[in-house]
């Protein structure tokens, strides 16, 4: 039996035709192309089916038949999509805002949801060339653990899981904490597993690539994720839960990650399975419902596997660590090779199961297959043979999918096709920016014209690639764009209508000329004098600490007509003190020192009512009490006059020079140590001498801080 739904995939499907495999997609443009299919039913764990094999990846969940489309499958891997998310790890959360910056080598991603935020930061590498880039996001690395070489013409850019939740390798599911920041972010989503958490930061990085890809240059059409061990497994949930990566390389994930349950079950405990796995990883409830009784679960990770099929996927394994468990990894890639296979787009899926080789150092024929699966599905080498499945393990995987195995689907494809691609619907635009309004047009006839409506207006006219059409100073107020795409054979389609509103931008700026102190008196015992200068580095006020807190901890910054807050590295000698923000006399946030642990916390706050507005921030004790607080300092629209008295910081005999410089700096002054930060306030370089060697970092801009016995000098620093 057939069923037939309308979904974002299918709803541009104006006449159907059956097409070369060569004609399925590599990768999608949207996160799940599924969102509008209908759930499956999710019955309780008691009510589940029990099925002892390896159950069918292209039956529906309710049983009423198979799909028998590449148009099928949209809603069957969502169908797949929601039972992993149901009993295993979690649902992926919504969010209200998500923004955006690259600047100093740094990309920003701040999510926001419930007055609560939560910032991603990347240091990225950008390869040389025009462009445009593919992207390779590793975790936990540039290019997770495989060698950077084989991503060189990537753009590089490292995903930091502890960002969103940290690492615990207790296997007993005490080790999660309230603190970590996605579950700040979500306080009610405490129970989910810490794959959805890192696979969701995966995907607003991805949100984050779309806003600023023209500066970088990125073809976000080619994007890639690697990861080795739990790494690996974070990879694998990544690439199965975006559509937007191209390509997925799963090096040594083991149990919970390409491995069958069902099949490390009957191997037994001397591998990773729902028995002993890490429940800080997982749900909880997944372990109480299924362990004993695998058989018992609507799915297993041959179809966490196949949720990446139509885009390519590559699965290392190592047969020297038992714990991993390659044979029950093996039969399941067996398993998920079957939905490709019935694709027809067999080159889209390898694996390489050897030994002789540490944990995550690929082996010499894994690093071959990467190679050429990079330059195929990354940098477009179609020469490069891709069929690469090799395996050491002699065991029998046939039976395991023998009721269902060697199906064949019929590939449908649009031909005609048409999507505004830019901006996104229900956005926000700035007026002073220049809006480019891009649209993705298809047609198997070949396109004869694309033409682009704005408020029921003729924009542009006989577009070419890539379709896009710049309009310099956008009128402020709501409008409709859509594109209208016309083939060889005269047949036309109009694009769905994407509604955006252009706003103007307000401008904020500090007052410049305050200094604002806090009398050490005041202070907390041995928490520092905080001195607060106007620093242009930021465009904002910074603020310092002279003794222990002495990590740049805050920056305030207007930006986009919003307050940031951004507090980065803080790390305190006591336990006894928070840190509150009060805008207006409000408290909008609060951040709670850690006992010597640096951590981050970023605050947007959007500003509203009549200038002026007053900001403060206030030294809080356990039970709430204010120790001490900054004074008031006044901001405003720009062009407002701010009237303060002229304050200036005296900074003495004590300086460095040169600056820009190169490889080395010189102090001049009585300086008892110098401290170096990037832009995300890490510190980069600590030193007690005269001269300064700058050579182990890279090009950019840097905050320096010049101590002496008494006070601490603080400026930018830009190393050439």
């Amino acid at each position: 039996m057939r069923r037939t739904f309308t979904t974002l995939a299918a709803i541009a499907l104006s006449m159907m035709a059956f097409a070369q495999n060569s004609d399925v997609p590599l990768v999608y443009d949207v996160e799940n192309t599924g969102a509008d299919c209908p759930d499956p039913v999710l019955p309780s764990a008691n009510q589940c089916k029990s099925v002892s094999k390896l159950p069918d990846p292209f039956e529906w969940s309710d049983g009423s038949g198979r799909i028998e489309t590449l148009a099928d499958w949209t809603c069957r891997r969502n169908e797949i999509k929601r039972e992993i998310e149901h009993y295993e790890i979690g649902e992926k959360p919504t969010f209200e805002k998500l923004e955006a910056k690259y600047s100093g080598g740094t990309l920003t991603v701040t999510i926001s949801d419930g007055g609560r935020t939560l910032v991603l930061t990347s240091k990225v590498v950008v390869p040389s060339g025009s462009g445009p880039h593919p992207v390779v996001i590793g975790m936990d690395g540039n290019t997770g653990s495989m060698g950077s070489s084989y991503f060189s013409k990537c753009i590089q850019i490292p995903f930091t899981h502890s960002q969103i939740a940290e690492y615990n390798s207790g296997f007993g599911g005490a080790g999660k904490s309230k603190n970590d920041p996605f579950f700040k972010l979500y306080p009610n989503d405490f129970h989910k597993g810490d794959y959805c958490a890192w696979s969701w930061g995966i995907s607003r990085i991805i949100d984050g690539l779309e806003i600023v890809k023209d500066q970088l240059n990125a073809n976000l059409s080619r994007i890639a994720v690697t990861g080795c061990s739990y790494a690996g497994k974070m990879a694998l949930y990544a690439g199965a839960f975006d559509e937007r990566i191209a390509l997925t390389i799963a090096q040594e994930s083991g149990g919970g990650g390409i491995n069958s349950w069902r099949v490390s079950e009957k191997i037994g405990s001397s591998v990773e399975g729902i028995s002993n796995t890490n429940y800080d990883w997982f749900m909880s409830s997944f372990k109480t419902n299924f362990n004993g009784q695998t058989a018992k679960i609507p799915y297993d990770h041959h179809e966490l596997i196949a949720m990446i099929a139509p885009r390519a996927f590559l699965a290392f394994g190592n047969k020297g660590y038992e714990w991993l468990g390659d044979e029950s990894g093996y039969i399941s890639c067996q398993a998920a090779f079957e939905v490709w296979k019935a694709m027809g787009i067999e080159d889209r899926f390898g694996y390489v199961f050897d030994s002789g080789h540490e944990h995550c150092q690929a082996s010499a024929a894994q690093n071959n297959a990467a190679d050429k699966f990079i330059k195929k599905f990354l940098y477009g080498d179609e020469s490069q043979d891709t069929n690469i499945r090799t395996s050491i393990i002699n065991t029998d995987y046939a039976s395991w999918k023998s009721d269902w195995d060697d199906y064949e689907l019929s590939i449908e494809v649009a031909d005609l096709s048409a999507k505004i691609s830019s901006p996104a619907k229900d956005s926000k635009v700035y007026s002073d920016i220049p809006l480019n309004i891009t649209a993705s047009v298809k047609a198997k006839n070949g396109v004869a014209n694309v033409a682009m409506y704005m408020d029921g207006d003729l924009l542009a006219d006989n577009l070419a690639e890539p379709y896009s059409f710049e309009i310099e100073t956008p009128e402020v107020g709501e409008h409709v764009v859509y594109v209208s795409v016309t083939d060889n054979n005269g047949e036309v389609l109009n694009s769905a209508e994407v509604t955006f509103t252009v706003v103007e931008r307000k401008v904020f700026k500090m007052a410049q000329n305050t200094i604002l102190k806090i009398e050490a008196e005041e202070m907390p015992e041995r928490d520092g004098q905080y001195v607060a200068e106007y620093d242009e580095l930021f465009d904002g006020m910074a603020y310092f600490a002279n003794n222990d807190l002495t990590q740049a901890p805050v920056y305030l910054a207007p930006e986009n007509g919003e307050f940031v807050v951004d507090l980065f590295g803080c790390a305190d000698d006591k336990t006894d003190a928070n840190l509150s923000l009060y805008i207006d006399d409000k408290k909008v946030a609060t951040y709670t020192w850690g006992n010597n642990t640096p951590s981050l916390l970023s605050k947007k706050i959007e500003i509203t009512g009549k200038n002026p507005h007053t900001v403060k921030l206030v030294m809080e004790t356990d039970n709430g009490q204010s120790d001490a607080f900054v004074d008031y300092m006044t901001f405003m629209e720009e062009g407002a006059d701010i009237t303060t008295d002229i304050a200036n910081v005296k900074r003495g005999k004590i300086s460095f020079f040169p600056n820009p410089a190169e490889d080395e700096i010189s102090i001049q002054g009585n300086v008892s140590r110098v401290e170096i930060y990037n832009v995300t306030g890490e510190l980069m370089l600590k030193s007690s001498d005269e001269t300064v060697k700058l050579d182990k970092l890279e090009a950019g801009l840097y905050t320096i801080m010049l101590y002496t016995n008494s006070d601490v000098i603080i400026d930018k620093l830009i190393k050439k």
